[in-house]
Parts: C-alpha cells; structure tokens; sequence
C-alpha cells in the first residue's frame, strides 16, 4: 500500500508535465452533514490510460486508495455537449476490496456521488462541497 501512496504522490507532483490529468473534488454526506468532509482525488495518465486515486476523510493524514472499475455512457446527448457519464471506482483496505464510490458526472458537473460497503451493502451518498483548506 505504501507504494502505491508513493507512486500516487510521483503522479500528483508531476501531473501538469507528461500528460497526467488531476481532478480534485471534496464532499459531506447528505444524511450527516457534520460528518467529517471526504476528498476525492483522480489522476489519469492520457499517454498510458491509467487512472487511479484515493480518498480522505475530514484532516486525516491517511487516504484510502482507489482503483477504477468501469466508466458507462448514461447519455450521448447531441449538438456536442458532454455524455452523461457513471465513474465506478473500487475502494482497497489493507489490500482487500472494501467498497465502491459511483460518480455521475457531465462534464465538470457531478450530479450524483455515493459510496457502497461490501461487508454491509449499505449506501451513503454525497452532495459536493467546496475543498477549503484551513
């Protein structure tokens, strides 16, 4: 785990060089809003088509990390506006698969964020949030 959190940290510091897009977004639960605010952070590598991730949870200095799954067209709609587009991310916890965040996105727009945990099968869902740092 801790190479993979090295190689996420290499991506991350040369992400405007060699190709590799970041995307940065923060959320709160919509069920408990005083619940710590989760960090969601995607880097793709367009040279390679690799991407990859993590999340946090509220100031902790760990991330969990994340391992895209599968990405499905919703919606193609005309006049070249952006698909409608579900992101499924697989959640690893000391090496095992934990859970799944789907994203659903439209261009930079996120219209609807969750997380499912396999040993529950219990959804939470998310509404954006800005990304402050205090």
């Amino acid at each position: 785990m801790k190479s993979f959190l090295a190689l996420l940290t290499l991506i991350a510091s040369t992400a405007s060089a060699e190709g590799v897009d970041t995307l940065s977004r923060c959320f709160k639960q919509t069920a408990r809003p005083s619940a710590p605010r989760l960090e969601f952070k995607r880097f793709d590598d367009t040279d390679t088509g690799w991407s990859g991730g993590f999340v946090r949870y509220g100031k902790s200095a760990n991330t969990i990390p994340l391992v895209s799954l599968r990405d499905e067209v919703l919606e193609s709609p005309p006049g070249g506006r952006p698909w409608l587009i579900r992101s499924v991310w697989l959640e690893v916890t000391n090496g095992n698969p934990s859970g799944e965040y789907s994203i659903t996105s439209q261009g930079a727009v996120i219209s609807a964020f969750s997380y499912r945990a396999y040993a529950t099968n219990k959804v939470t869902k998310f509404k954006e949030t800005p990304c402050v740092v205090l």
